[in-house]
C-alpha cells in the first residue's frame, strides 16, 4: 500500500526516502481488486512500480527487514 508524498509516516508505515512516500506491508495475499479496496479504506493506493529504482528500493528493504 502506498501513501501520498509526505515528510513523515504514521506508525506501522515505512518511509521511502527516494519517493517521499509511506509504504505499509500486509501479510495477506489478495487479488488486485481486493487489495486496492483495502488500501483505499486506509486512504492510500495499492503500490505500482513506475520505475525500476522504486522496485529495487522495496526489494532491498524487504531483504534487510524480513520480519516486516
Amino acid at each position: 500500500m502506498l501513501g501520498l508524498s509526505v515528510a513523515t509516516c504514521d506508525d506501522g508505515w515505512i518511509r521511502n526516502t527516494a519517493s517521499h512516500t509511506c509504504i505499509k506491508f500486509f501479510p495477506t495475499i489478495a487479488d488486485w481488486s481486493t487489495a486496492s479496496s483495502s488500501c483505499e479504506r486506509e486512504g492510500a493506493l495499492l503500490i505500482r512500480f513506475l520505475t525500476r529504482s522504486a522496485f529495487d528500493w522495496l526489494i532491498e528493504y524487504k531483504v534487510n527487514n524480513p520480519g516486516e
